[in-house]
């Protein structure tokens, strides 16, 4: 055993060392992937904010159902479908405004309304008030 421990604890520190030097590695000829500063974080910082900005205006011009699709297809559709026809979870196409948002509403507050709420409360949870508005004005024009 004893023979052992010497050739292990050596791979060890050989594995330790390669890992950590690993990341600082610079390959002639070829620029890193992992650095990006001075010119390349300011270019990086304009483009942010210039992205951010065409986003800011984008939301002002949209409307509350052009929210809410947004939000449809990233959190309901997989459950309730593209065109709200219901798929796992129930039909919502045809539900007015109100019925939308007293569910969502009492889903975000964790109340029982049926066999799938408790998949429904994490799904609501992550829903602002305003989310859910938009919501409602998105699923009244399926």
């Amino acid at each position: 055993m004893k023979d052992l421990l010497v050739p292990i604890v050596i791979s060890v520190v050989c594995a330790l060392l390669i890992s950590s030097s690993y990341n600082q590695l610079e390959i002639k000829g070829r620029t890193s992937v992992h650095a990006c500063n001075g010119e390349c974080y300011d270019n990086w910082v304009v483009a942010d904010k210039e992205r951010q900005a065409q986003l800011s205006a984008a939301q002002a011009t949209a409307t509350p159902a052009d929210l809410g699709a947004k939000t449809y297809n990233t959190v309901c559709m997989a459950c309730h479908g593209d065109k709200g026809q219901g798929v796992v979870g129930p039909a919502l196409v045809g539900r007015d405004t109100a019925y939308i948002l007293e569910a969502l509403t009492a889903y975000k507050n964790n109340q029982t309304r049926g066999q799938q709420s408790a998949l429904m409360w994490g799904q609501a949870a992550t829903l602002s008030q305003a989310d859910m508005e938009n919501v409602a004005a998105f699923i009244i024009t399926l």
